[in-house]
């Protein structure tokens, strides 16, 4: 009994190991994000990589050693780590380009590997599409559904009056309606009484909401 008990054990730490050493899909967006990576030596190995441009796993030679983690020795095995990357519009798949010019001016492009849209400096002129003037226009055209309303994807704006009214506004980047303080004029119409006027507003499926108690985000609906 004494060893049966002893390899009932042996086989739940074996289980807890797995469970616990699982790839965040934060892992495994930015492995399947990485280029495809032959490595040094010269071996010929027939290997899959998840092909960021293409959205798709395609084959390539692997050398044998000195490469990445979008390796994968079968065509299944890519898919079943990769397909969890939804599809989005060719122009938000490249990486960000600086451009040939010299100038310093702010723009947004769709960070592939983060699955978020972000700034950076451009160099005004060359580059390619994934350059947009505001954060809005890249989150409308990489991120969010078309139907998703305009005025969900402006920043939250607190007025230019010397109120303190708590509003909801929706935020792009956590996909939920966080409070703000507003000052009771101007601002935009990112702008809620309440939560879950912001939450049927800009979202359809399963929705959250910041709770300012706590540092989790809550489901609002079941």
């Amino acid at each position: 009994m004494e060893r049966v008990a002893a390899a009932i054990g042996l086989l739940m730490s074996s289980v807890m190991v797995v469970v616990n050493c699982s790839p965040s899909l934060d892992d495994q967006r930015v492995t399947c994000t990485l280029p495809a990576k032959p490595g040094d030596c010269r071996a010929a190995f027939p290997r899959y990589f998840f092909n960021r441009s293409t959205l798709r796993c395609e084959s390539f030679i692997y050398g044998g050693c000195h490469s990445n983690e979008n390796n994968f020795e079968t065509m299944q095995e890519c898919r079943a780590a990769c397909s969890f990357i939804k599809k989005i519009p060719k122009l938000c798949r490249p990486d960000a380009e600086t451009g040939r010019c010299r100038a310093h001016i702010t723009r947004y492009f769709y960070n592939m590997t983060l699955g978020m849209c972000m700034p950076f400096v451009y160099g005004g002129c060359g580059g390619n599409n994934n350059r947009f003037e505001d954060m809005e226009s890249c989150v409308f055209s990489c991120i969010e559904k078309p139907n998703t309303p305009r005025e969900c994807l402006s920043r939250h704006d607190a007025g230019n009056c010397q109120g303190n009214f708590r509003r909801f506004y929706y935020n792009i980047q956590k996909r939920s309606c966080l409070p703000f303080s507003y000052s009771g004029c101007g601002g935009n119409n990112n702008n809620f009484i309440s939560a879950k006027t912001c939450l049927s507003t800009c979202l359809s499926d399963k929705i959250q909401v910041n709770n300012e108690n706590s540092n989790t985000i809550k489901d609002i609906f079941t």
